[in-house]
């Protein structure tokens, strides 16, 4: 059978005749099967990942893992619903959700593991990705969805084809299914007090999810663990792990106390936050730094917005003060002569989106895609690493590159007025339009974060982005069992 005699047998969605075509129409159930043989290699992937997993740490990044896919019913619903084309090109096309898969992990950290591990991988290509747990939907479901591309290998073609997954822990899955069941009774009382009820269950839920990952981490503690003075210099990126308060609520933990936590299993650390609030390299150059085992770096970002010049190469050799390298020269000879033994560890500044202050809207600026200063933020991030890395006894490490901040993904979206409505507009149409916090809504609702909540400070997926890269670095995992390399 065609393609068009299916199409023409599709137009009546009510009518059994046109989903029995369906389930027998040879191109339907061809497809079907190539999206069958994707799950199976995504399910596969997962399995070899727990081998591995299991060996070297000794436990299962996941407790299951269930495979689905739509019903044809379901498939002809959805193109209708949504007004495409009932064709086989549109499926493919426009459908992301045929085939799925659902991970079940005991751990929101091991969520994160996994999904990055699954991402690294050379032949999965990331479409989408919506992270409910950093950013719950109002009604309190929290997930990771994941849309990624994989490719099967059929005996005359490789096929590329879409896979949605689906990352929750025990305790989420559990919540998600009742919510589900319940949302099938019917003339429900208080409909408004039982959404609420929910979402306070929702929230109790994720509190006792991180509350029994502390409490694996602490099983997993080494007794004989050692103890580590840590001084994190920084601007308010590092300030803010102190002071989640002036987050508007939207990060649970900073990268600071995210890092410890991943390393408590070998180190006691106590943190000496010397963050600053809007800081450059320039206000730690005279500044008293306290006695520590390790030092973290990381500046810049400011130094860029307010226009120190980058310097040069000679400029950090000669601790040329007034210019970022130079800066950041003087400092590292400060901490060197302080605690010649101490590890120190320098990070350059990621990438930033167009940044509006969640407590003061007046204070924003436009992304790092544009120029500031006749400067542009990744190629002082490029220097800062290169001085950083030819100085003996310093550990540079390239947070710009390894942890993936890009203008596409530092926000979902910004919400601003055009054509007098409000919309949400996402990179790079959103840098055509202006912002008034006179007069504007705050363009950043929970639901524009991504990797950062307000454009520039991390969120919790980005602050847990940059924590696993810095704890890797602090317990010296050899480069290819990183998870970001």
């Amino acid at each position: 059978m065609q393609d068009m005699t299916i199409d023409e047998a599709w137009q009546e969605l009510a009518s059994e005749s046109a989903l029995d075509v369906v389930t027998k129409a040879q191109p339907f159930m061809e497809l079907m099967t190539k999206y069958r043989c994707a799950l199976m290699e995504i399910e596969t992937k997962f399995k070899v990942l727990n081998e591995e997993f299991s060996i070297e740490y000794n436990r299962n990044p996941f407790e299951s893992i269930k495979t689905r896919l739509k019903k044809p019913i379901s498939i002809i619903e959805k193109l209708k619903r949504k007004g495409y084309p009932l064709t086989m090109d549109s499926i493919e096309k426009n459908l992301a959700d045929i085939a799925g898969v659902r991970v079940i992990c005991s751990f929101p950290e091991d969520i994160y593991i996994l999904s990055e591990m699954l991402l690294r991988q050379d032949d999965i290509v990331l479409i989408e990705k919506k992270d409910y747990i950093a950013n719950p939907k109002p009604n309190g479901y929290r997930s990771l969805h994941l849309i990624v591309d994989v490719p099967i290998f059929l005996s005359t073609e490789k096929k590329h084809m879409k896979v949605e997954v689906q990352f929750r822990t025990i305790a989420m899955d559990f919540w998600a299914s009742l919510d589900h069941k319940l949302k099938y009774k019917q003339d429900v009382e208080n409909p408004e007090l039982i959404a609420a009820e929910l979402k306070k269950c929702a929230d109790i839920i994720d509190a006792m999810d991180y509350r029994m990952q502390e409490i694996r981490n602490m099983i997993d503690r080494n007794p004989n663990r050692e103890k580590l003075r840590w001084c994190a210099i920084g601007d308010s990126i590092t300030f803010l792990n102190d002071h989640l308060e002036q987050t508007g609520e939207r990060v649970k933990n900073g990268y600071l106390t995210r890092t410890r936590n991943k390393c408590e299993h070998e180190y006691d650390m106590e943190i000496m936050n010397q963050g600053i609030d809007g800081s450059v390299t320039g206000d730690f150059v005279h500044r008293e730094l306290p006695e520590a085992d390790l030092y973290t770096v990381l500046l810049g970002t400011n130094d860029w917005s307010q226009g120190v010049p980058c310097g040069t190469a000679e400029d950090f050799i000669n601790r040329h003060e007034g210019t970022i390298v130079g800066n950041l020269g003087i400092i590292l000879d400060h901490i060197h002569e302080k605690c010649p033994d101490a590890r120190i560890i320098v990070m350059n500044p990621v990438e930033r989106g167009d940044f509006v202050e969640i407590i003061d809207p007046s204070n924003n600026m436009h992304g790092s895609y544009a120029l500031c200063h006749g400067q542009k933020l990744k190629d002082i991030s490029a220097k800062i690493f290169r001085c950083a890395d030819s100085c003996e006894w310093v550990e540079a490490l390239d947070l710009h590159r390894l942890s993936g901040f890009k203008q596409g993904n530092v926000l979902h979206f910004k919400r601003i007025k055009v054509d007098g409505e409000y919309r949400n507009v996402e990179f790079p149409d959103y840098v055509q339009y202006s912002y008034d916090p006179e007069t504007d809504e705050y363009p950043y609702p929970s639901a524009a974060g991504w990797m950062t909540y307000d454009g520039l400070h991390p969120s919790d997926e980005g602050n847990e982005r940059i924590a696993t890269i810095l704890a890797e670095q602090i317990l010296q995992v050899p480069m290819e069992k990183r998870i970001y390399e």
